[in-house]
């Protein structure tokens, strides 16, 4: 039988062990993202930051936790929480009015839709999404959602996929706030009245800036349809939302812009599989809609992020639907528009 001192050490060892294999896995995290930490100080709040998130994900992943995703490691584990918050800045438009459904523009004018709309969707199928983006530490969020459903609502209309440029919207949107906050209906209000540029012309630097906007080179202007250039398929007024059906719906005609709550390590560390069991639905977040999946075992919609591939499930989050009227996992079920489209767009 082994004597107490030596069960005790044998127990240290092991301690010591665990502990030594946490830090070099956590030396191999910071070599992976290219983490350099000036100080010891910063070095130690970084690797316990990191072990907390650790630990999380082993209970997300342990086979008895209920859950239908899969979360990871990635370049956010090392972050603190008010360093994460900052890239979620979505402002909110409209106070709300209530906390009743609304009567969806869309469906004043297309109820046939519900009845005709495919089951599942994917829209990266049809050659007009752009590949997925990155916006870096600026809180840019409501650009990237308001440009990439430009593109795709364009490149349905004309046939061509173009490359705009979020940076413009960032500098030369002033209704709102580049790197501190925005949303996209005000901002597809911009491009109604003045343009998009190319990416190329106006190139992304995660940074606010002095707004170079060149008239000459607007490659894509918003036809507004009855004086409004997006339709409003959720609501944006944030305590309403709407059914699977009703999105389905409208995402079956384009990509939409939607809004989420995207806080915590729920959403953080989110790496495949449908996330489910995400009650925060306070809106903070806003992201592209561009498919969705009824048939699915646990049906979801299918979400671009941006940012970047690295994140996620190359970049691409799945979102559980909700039944009925609620508010939807991270608030998704509440928030989903998408611009304007007609005949006579400008290129």
């Amino acid at each position: 039988m082994k004597s107490f001192v030596a069960t005790t050490l044998a127990a240290t060892s092991m301690a010591v062990s665990v502990e030594h294999q946490k830090e070099f896995e956590f030396m191999s995290h910071i070599a992976k993202w290219g983490n350099d930490f000036k100080t010891l100080e910063d070095y130690t709040a970084r690797f316990a930051r990191w072990a907390e998130v650790d630990a999380f994900i082993a209970t997300i992943n342990h086979p008895d936790s209920g859950e239908t995703h899969r979360a990871g490691h990635n370049k956010f584990s090392t972050f603190h929480e008010h360093e994460y918050e900052k890239m979620m800045t979505l402002m909110a438009d409209q106070a709300p009015e209530d906390d009743e459904p609304q009567t969806f523009e869309l469906f004043k004018h297309s109820e046939e839709r519900l009845g005709a709309t495919p089951a599942t969707m994917d829209w990266r199928t049809g050659g007009c999404v752009t590949p997925v983006k990155d916006q870096g530490s600026c809180g840019s969020c409501w650009t990237f959602a308001t440009t990439e459903t430009t593109e795709t609502a364009y490149c349905q209309a004309t046939g061509t996929l173009l490359t705009l440029s979020e940076q413009q919207l960032v500098d030369c949107c002033t209704v709102y706030n580049g790197c501190n906050g925005g949303n996209y209906p005000k901002a597809w209000e911009y491009i109604t009245e003045n343009g998009q540029m190319l990416e190329s012309d106006y190139p992304y630097v995660a940074a606010d800036g002095v707004c170079s906007y060149n008239a000459s080179q607007a490659k894509v202007t918003i036809p507004a349809i009855d004086g409004n250039s997006s339709t409003s398929i959720g609501n944006y007024l944030i305590r309403n939302y709407g059914t699977p059906e009703e999105i389905m719906a409208g995402v079956s005609i384009r990509p939409a812009a939607i809004a989420v709550n995207a806080s915590g390590l729920r959403f953080q560390t989110y790496e495949t599989g449908v996330l489910n069991n995400c009650t925060n639905t306070q809106l903070n977040h806003a992201i592209a809609m561009d498919g969705y999946d009824s048939t699915a075992s646990v049906p979801y919609y299918q979400v671009r992020n941006s940012w970047g591939s690295s994140w996620g499930d190359n970049g691409y989050i799945l979102l559980g639907m909700t039944e009925g009227n609620a508010k939807g996992n991270c608030g998704v079920q509440q928030d989903v528009d998408y611009p304007n489209i007609g005949a006579n767009w400008t290129n």
